[in-house]
C-alpha cells in the first residue's frame, strides 16, 4: 500500500475540511485565547517578569472569558447532537424505505449517504478536544498567576508601608535637654 500516494490522492479533501476547521475555531474560540502562550512565557520569564496588571487581567478576566467559551463549546455540542441525531433519522428512514438487497447491503448504503455527516461530526469533535485542550491551559495560567499574586502580596506585606503623599513631620528635638524629650525607638 503507497500511504504517500494516498495521502496525495485526498490532500485537497483533508486541507479543505482542516481550513473549515481552522476557521470555526478562529471565529467562535480563538479571540478568547489569544495572547495566552505570551503571559505564560512573561510568568516564567526571570528577564520580563509579568506585571501586576497583567496578573490581575489573568485572575479576573480571563475566567470569565471561560465561561463565555463553555457557552460557545456548548452550543457546539448542541450541533453535534443534532447532527448525530438526524444521521439517526435518515439511517433509519432509508433502511425502512429500501427493499432491494440484502440487509447488510441496505445498511452499507445507509451509511454511505450519512458519511459526510459523520465526518462533520468527527470534526466537530477535533474542535471540541482543541478547545478543551485550550482551556485547561488557561486554568493552569490562572493558578499559576495566583501564587505569583500571592507570592507578590505577601512580600509586599512584610515591607512596612511608606507615605510618599506628604512628608513625615517629626518633632524637634533638643539635643542639649535629652534626657526630657521623648526619643523615637525602633
Amino acid at each position: 500500500m503507497d500511504l504517500k500516494n494516498i495521502l496525495n490522492k485526498l490532500s485537497a479533501d483533508i486541507d479543505e475540511v482542516t481550513e473549515w476547521a481552522d476557521g470555526q475555531y478562529e471565529e467562535f474560540f480563538a479571540p478568547y485565547f489569544r495572547g495566552q502562550v505570551k503571559l505564560y512565557e512573561r510568568l516564567k520569564s526571570s528577564e520580563d517578569p509579568i506585571t501586576d496588571q497583567e496578573l490581575e487581567w489573568i485572575l479576573t478576566d480571563l475566567p470569565l472569558d471561560l465561561f463565555t467559551v463553555t457557552e460557545q463549546l456548548s452550543k457546539l455540542k448542541v450541533s453535534q447532537e443534532v447532527i448525530k441525531h438526524s444521521i439517526k433519522k435518515r439511517e433509519r428512514e432509508y433502511l425502512q424505505s429500501a427493499t432491494e438487497g440484502s440487509e447488510t447491503k441496505r445498511k452499507e448504503e445507509a451509511a454511505a449517504l450519512v458519511a459526510d455527516d459523520k465526518l462533520l461530526v468527527t470534526v466537530y469533535d477535533s474542535i471540541a478536544d482543541r478547545v478543551s485542550r485550550q482551556m485547561t491551559f488557561s486554568k493552569e495560567l490562572i493558578m499559576s498567576a495566583k501564587k505569583i499574586w500571592d507570592t507578590r502580596r505577601a512580600d509586599g506585606t512584610l515591607m512596612p508601608e511608606v507615605n510618599t503623599t506628604k512628608e513625615a513631620t517629626l518633632p524637634d528635638y533638643d539635643m542639649s535637654n535629652i534626657h526630657n524629650q521623648n526619643l523615637i525607638r525602633r
